[in-house]
């Protein structure tokens, strides 16, 4: 019986599996991320991290995905202006 060699963790990332499962992933959490934030009147995501973590325990694992950032309403100048105006 022929043993074939085991893939290197470089080859194994370029051949996929996970390469593109975590483009996707990633794809995902952002939409998620744009959609709350635009539900919250925001228009601009500051400080977006990504967090990939394996958890893992009786033989079993699985990938949990974390995202935070803050969230904002970015005006321009002329409308900053106009706005501190109104405020005066």
């Amino acid at each position: 019986m022929k043993r074939s060699r085991r893939p290197q963790p470089t080859e194994v990332w370029l051949r996929d599996p996970y390469g593109t499962k975590l483009d996707k992933i990633n794809q995902e959490v952002l939409g998620i991320i744009e959609q709350k934030a635009l539900s919250l009147g925001a228009n601009a995501v500051l400080g977006l991290r990504v967090d990939h973590d394996e958890i893992s325990g009786g033989g079993k694992s699985m990938l949990m995905v974390t995202a935070s950032g803050g969230v904002s309403q970015h005006v321009s100048g002329a409308a900053f202006r106009t706005l501190m105006a109104k405020q005066e």
